[in-house]
């Protein structure tokens, strides 16, 4: 058996990057205009994931504030 270079941790990981207020603003206005997940996924270049959990926790935010 040969011996297995392992790649140094921060070769490959990414810097976390964080999305504005503004820009989850746009999001939400988005999908309020009844824009598909999936084309708002492709236009801001993030994962269907992240669209979802903003999408959610905005959703449940929004009815609690309806219904206190």
């Amino acid at each position: 058996m040969g011996l297995v270079k392992k790649k140094a941790k921060n070769e490959d990981s990414k810097k976390k990057e964080m999305i504005t207020v503004e820009v989850k603003k746009e999001i939400i206005e988005m999908y309020e205009r009844v824009i598909r997940v999936a084309d708002i996924v492709r236009f801001y270049n993030k994962s269907m994931s992240t669209i979802c959990t903003l999408l959610t926790h905005w959703h449940t935010s929004f009815l609690n504030m309806a219904h206190p």
